[in-house]
């Protein structure tokens, strides 16, 4: 069963998301999911899809859409981390009221910009259960260094650039919010079982020695998995592999 759930962020705006429920009697445990940056978290088919799984196996399953993303109110271009870790705070305040949900067993899985903030948000919420994070955003900041220095100057001057691959526009508020939001500084305060999965060659969005860095930072039970021949986009049957790789994770951590 499906249900529309929707929640309301620190800024008042309703974001929405839907709320897969298993067969049986609650509370279950939940596993809430994040989307990357661009991407939506209701209804993108591989999302629905890995959500399905986890259902099946009897998770409690949310999938929701970030302010500005898909049909969440909000500009996509003034989204940041920090937008992202509120919004994930507000829906884990709200979904821990729920009747189905049991409250000791609250997970969070992302992917991109969704694992960059499920970081913060177990690094700070020490009732999150276990977390799962593919192809993670580290270090956006060090990232646009690497950009040339005239897209940079433009970008501050203009105070926007078109997103990557798209005619959206991106804020220069989202560099000044990477300078603060970098995953390095966080590692070592998330005390819950964390998995980590990343591609191989993924090079451009997420560098694969970033991951490492991270992974080594972390005190807590942990697994680094790195796919060969991956880039930052996991579909078809690497997104499969992902999803398999997750539910073991989380059965593990959920008994």
């Amino acid at each position: 069963m499906v249900k529309n759930l929707s929640f309301r962020n620190s800024k008042g705006y309703k974001l929405l998301g839907r709320l897969h429920v298993p067969k049986g009697k609650g509370p279950f445990p939940l596993i809430i999911i994040s989307h990357g940056m661009g991407g939506s978290g209701r209804d993108a088919p591989y999302r629905i899809k890995r959500a399905e799984y986890f259902c099946r196996r009897g998770f409690l399953v949310y999938r929701y859409s970030f302010t500005g993303h898909d049909q969440s109110p909000g500009v996509f271009g003034k989204f940041t981390a920090s937008q992202g870790i509120d919004d994930l705070k507000s829906a884990i305040k709200q979904l821990s009221q729920h009747q189905l949900v049991d409250k000791k067993r609250i997970n969070l899985w992302g992917v991109s910009m969704g694992a960059k903030v499920s970081s913060f948000v177990a690094a700070a919420d020490k009732k999150i259960n276990s977390i799962v994070l593919v192809a993670t955003l580290i270090d956006t900041f060090s990232k646009h260094n690497k950009w040339p220095k005239e897209t940079l100057a433009l970008w501050k001057k203009r105070g926007w650039i078109y997103f990557p691959n798209t005619m959206k526009r991106l804020y220069y508020s989202y560099r000044l919010d990477a300078k603060k939001r970098i995953g390095y500084k966080i590692a070592d305060k998330i005390k819950c079982p964390v998995m980590m999965i990343h591609g191989a060659n993924d090079f451009s969005y997420a560098p694969v020695q970033f991951a490492k860095k991270f992974y080594k930072l972390l005190k807590t039970q942990k697994k680094l998995v790195i796919l060969p021949k991956t880039e930052h986009k996991l579909y078809g049957r690497k997104g499969d592999k992902v999803t398999q790789l997750s539910y073991q994770w989380f059965s593990k951590h959920n008994d």
